[in-house]
């Protein structure tokens, strides 16, 4: 009996400093837990092994890499722009005939027909690619086709799209489209998703000045309704915002909200989502808009900036919240 109890608490030892380990880095540091940097390289891998969860666009890195992250502990969701085109893709002159229109404030960017039978069959391809190099998930943007474009059609289309999704067997993230989500996943139960992502629940961006500022009392009280009823319907949640460094009131409000509801956060002090640039940089409130101008409507896409590099850039936290839940 003795012994028994000696090799229980043994096993009990063991799988306690595995659990530790899983959340401490190689080097020592504390681990920590979301990061979303859509605009991440390879080059930025020592930072990304810092996360126990990062979103990056696979589509930029190759299985080895991902492999890289695993073994280093990192749980790996990769971005996938569903209901716009960005002119940098490759296949932007393929499919640049099923735009519906510009992308508001955003001249590199173009809403798409989502109902149109190549651009389904082109994310289900791409969504089968990014599979094949072992991300955990998908972080899938632009589901606010829907509220730009309040269509059936529409609807139907992002739903075939969900469902091919879903035959990965894989995590899905679904960033901003509350009116989709409310409709598909919250309402019908139509569509089967891991969780959802929500930018600026407590911040906006005032791209007129180029600073962020405090969400309005109206918007900040309808997304914390929106992430609360995601929740209560078994969805993680995720939430994303702007806070300069010096802000630190702001900053403590926000993790312990979502410490309290058990919600998991990512705070950048950078508009463009840069590694590293979050937490450790950028200490004045100004931010960097990549060259862009004008209120934003949309979040989590990328455009070529001036230097000609990628960037990612949030819009959401522009967009007047009228829905009522």
């Amino acid at each position: 009996m003795l012994l028994a109890k000696r090799i229980a608490f043994m096993i009990l030892g063991f799988v306690l400093s595995l659990m530790l380990c899983s959340c401490v880095q190689s080097g020592g540091e504390p681990r920590k837990g979301y990061g979303v940097f859509p605009g991440s390289t390879p080059e930025d891998m020592e930072i990304l092994t810092g996360y126990e969860l990062a979103v990056i666009d696979a589509a930029y890195f190759t299985k080895e890499d991902i492999t890289h992250l695993h073994h280093n502990g990192v749980r790996v969701y990769s971005y996938l722009n569903i209901g716009s085109l960005e002119e940098f893709r490759p296949f932007y002159e393929e499919f640049r005939d099923l735009s519906l229109g510009s992308y508001e404030n955003w001249s590199d960017e173009y809403w798409m027909d989502v109902s149109e039978e190549r651009w389904i069959r082109h994310i289900q391809e791409q969504a089968m690619e990014l599979s094949a190099k072992g991300v955990d998930g998908f972080f899938v943007d632009n589901a606010d086709v829907y509220y730009f474009y309040p269509e059936e059609e529409i609807y139907e289309g992002l739903v075939k799209i969900l469902e091919g999704l879903q035959q990965q067997s894989l995590d899905i993230v679904i960033n901003g489209g509350d009116s989709f989500v409310q409709r598909a996943v919250l309402d019908s139960g139509e569509i089967r998703i891991t969780g959802i992502n929500q930018e600026c629940v407590f911040t906006k961006i005032d791209f007129e000045n180029n600073v962020f500022l405090r969400q309005d009392k109206e918007s900040e009280e309808y997304f914390i309704s929106y992430v609360r009823r995601c929740r209560e319907n078994g969805l993680d949640v995720y939430l994303t915002e702007y806070i300069a460094l010096s802000e630190d009131g702001l900053r403590g409000e926000v993790r312990e909200f979502c410490r309290s509801n058990q919600y998991q956060c990512y705070i950048s002090a950078s508009l463009n989502l840069d590694v590293g640039k979050g937490e450790k940089d950028g200490n004045d409130q100004k931010i960097c808009r990549a060259g862009r101008s004008g209120e934003a409507h949309r979040i989590f896409r990328r455009s070529r900036g001036f230097d000609g590099e990628r960037h990612s850039g949030f819009s959401q936290c522009g967009r007047v919240i009228q829905p009522k839940i």
